[in-house]
């Protein structure tokens, strides 16, 4: 099956005297990157962030984080699927006394893990290609440090591998 999706961010729209709040408050809240949520300097890492958001509903059909969820929960949720957040994050953010302490742990700790890429091999088949494989390309994504994710160079790169790989395997159930 081949289909063909087409993505457009219009980002968040205010009337021009909110341009200094708004230049801060880029993506929707639970696309949102981490670096973007502290108040930390953000870049391309971000749209990256928020690609494997999208990724992963697609692919899921169903929401990462829920739309419905406070805005201020949406760290701590992520903590739970992804672990804790690098200091770097902790440190840099001019927000980031909101979400952590000043010895960097949360302000709320969660004692569970919910690992992201459990959910996705219970909802897909154990074992399969296209499961591990979508692991694999979210994994490059879902870093919480944005200098550790993956750059549009390596997923294209990366795409094409996982390619390489399920048309071996096709050509190889074929023989």
């Amino acid at each position: 099956m081949t289909f063909t999706v087409k993505m457009i961010d219009l980002g968040p729209a205010g009337p021009t005297a909110w341009k200094n709040i708004i230049a801060d408050l880029i993506q929707s809240p639970v696309l949102r990157a981490p670096e973007v949520i502290v108040g930390a300097v953000w870049g391309k890492p971000a749209d990256i962030w928020s690609l494997r958001c999208l990724v992963y509903e697609l692919a899921m059909g169903e929401f990462l984080i829920s739309h419905t969820v406070d805005e201020m929960s949406v760290p701590y949720l992520r903590a739970i699927f992804l672990g804790p957040h690098p200091r770097t994050l902790k440190k840099d953010g001019k927000c980031s006394h909101m979400f952590f302490k000043d010895d960097g742990s949360q302000l709320h700790p969660q004692s569970e893990r919910y690992p992201l890429a459990d959910t996705i091999r219970r909802r897909w088949p154990p074992g399969d290609s296209d499961t591990e494989g979508l692991v694999q390309f979210l994994d490059f994504m879902l870093r919480l440090d944005s200098g550790e994710r993956a750059t549009l160079q390596t997923l294209l790169e990366q795409g094409r591998s996982l390619r390489q790989i399920k048309d071996q395997t096709i050509l190889f159930e074929a023989h």
